[in-house]
């Protein structure tokens, strides 16, 4: 698979917890790490990736690990 990522600015969180904790990790990250940090989000193109490296399931845990790239300017 290839995929074209538009050229941006992207703050780095990484991940790892259960599948089902990602919409609360993504909610601290837009609502409070990004603004205090000085930054605002950018709509100009994809606002979130998500990159899952390669044997990212924990089964033991069920935690999920990977880096969720959100755009920023």
């Amino acid at each position: 698979v290839v995929a074209h990522v538009p050229a941006a600015k992207y703050e780095v969180r990484p991940f790892k917890d259960k599948v089902s904790e990602m919409p609360k990790a993504l909610d601290e990250i837009y609502n409070n790490l990004i603004p205090a940090a000085g930054l605002e989000l950018d709509f100009g193109g994809m606002l979130c990736l998500e990159y899952y490296p390669p044997y990212c399931m924990d089964e033991a845990s069920g935690a999920m690990a990977a880096d969720l790239y959100v755009a920023v300017k």
